[in-house]
């Protein structure tokens, strides 16, 4: 330390911590901000005056420094230098990954007077790291997807027979019967019955077959079908779905993309539903178009999004749910709405339930 300060005067240690992008602070025994650098004051978005000779608990609130700060400030006011990596959603303009370290500073006399904390940005390495091993995820759900694929089309190939058989009986059956028999309505949930399976198998097919390409296909028509496929879901949780899209909303995307899509949100939104004490459980899928793009509406009156974890709804890893295996279904749908169909996504101020609008191109 002797050889440093003969060759480096304060000032001048002081201006490159002040122009690092490490974010240093300096808090004493009673947690007051005494010295901090250019990069903690641009990171906790304050003006230098607003910071030193505060408390660090009105600076972060009084939740987060009880609950966060101060246990880690005292260990290192005991003498323990402590290090540690997490997401921190405050007091920052936007989530962040960050590897923290305090450590214990001494007098001349050996007394701790102090603890210095340095904090540094590790958030893109952190985000290349959960998409690495997300999309390794999705690779191995790929091939799964594959393989369910080929036992959905072997099991549609050996069902379409037989149900076309009991179609074809249940037929003769109600033809021998008299028609005010007051069988007829028995007959006719038995003729609903086989219909709903006949639509639900070519469904699957139609969802796990990987020979789909673009084609010009109605909106109303893909949601209808992503709405079959959850509808046993859907009348679990006595879920209402509303729909109100015109038959001329047409695009040209590829329709796996889509169903996966428009899968997400309405899961999300059962989700929400189930988790709300409202006793009329409804979605809204609307949709305008014009010439050249197609703006769609999914709404839910479910609890909401807390503001808190709004604006980074669409992160890996970013769930409301207590379940952390959760988190990656919006953020993979805003990768396919961005990145594969040139659309945008965007989560919208509601007074009741979540509101999401997707923009895609026609």
């Amino acid at each position: 330390m002797n050889y440093i300060n003969e060759h480096i005067h304060k000032t001048d240690l002081m201006y490159l911590i002040d122009h690092t992008s490490i974010q240093f602070s300096f808090v004493d025994r009673d947690y007051i901000y005494r010295v901090v650098n250019k990069a903690y004051v641009k990171n906790i978005n304050k003006s230098l005056d607003q910071i030193i000779g505060k408390n660090v608990a009105d600076l972060l609130g009084n939740e987060v420094f009880e609950t966060i700060t101060k246990p880690h400030l005292d260990r290192a006011l005991m003498g323990e230098t402590v290090e540690y990596e997490a997401w921190f959603e405050f007091p920052y303009p936007q989530r962040s990954y960050k590897l923290v370290r305090y450590i214990p500073a001494h007098n001349n006399n050996g007394e701790i007077i102090g603890v210095m904390v340095s904090s540094t940005d590790m958030t893109e390495r952190k985000q290349l790291e959960e998409e690495r091993a997300f999309y390794e995820k999705v690779m191995l759900n790929q091939s799964r997807m594959a393989q369910i694929g080929e036992m959905i089309a072997f099991i549609a190939h050996q069902w379409r027979g037989p149900l076309n058989t009991l179609s074809t009986y249940l037929l003769r059956l109600k033809m021998d019967q008299n028609p005010t028999s007051s069988n007829s309505e028995i007959f006719e949930r038995c003729e609903t019955i086989i219909s709903s399976l006949s639509d639900n198998i070519e469904d699957l097919y139609n969802f796990y077959s990987l020979k789909d390409t673009k084609h010009i296909r109605r909106l109303n028509s893909i949601v209808n079908q992503a709405v079959s496929l959850l509808q046993h879901r859907i009348n679990t949780e006595n879920v209402v779905v509303k729909i109100d899209i015109p038959d001329e909303c047409t695009l040209d995307l590829d329709r796996s993309h889509l169903l996966h899509i428009f899968i997400v949100f309405l899961e999300n939104a059962i989700d929400a539903l189930h988790q709300t004490s409202q006793l009329y459980k409804q979605i809204t899928i609307e949709a305008k178009c014009n010439a050249t793009e197609i703006l769609i509406d999914i709404h839910d009156n479910g609890n909401g999004i807390s503001s808190d974890i709004a604006h980074c709804i669409f992160d890996a890893g970013v769930t409301t749910k207590s379940d952390t295996s959760h988190g990656h279904g919006l953020y993979f749908a805003h990768k396919i709405i961005t990145n594969y169909l040139a659309g945008s996504v965007e989560i919208l101020p509601s007074e009741e339930g979540a509101w999401f609008r997707i923009k895609l191109p026609k």
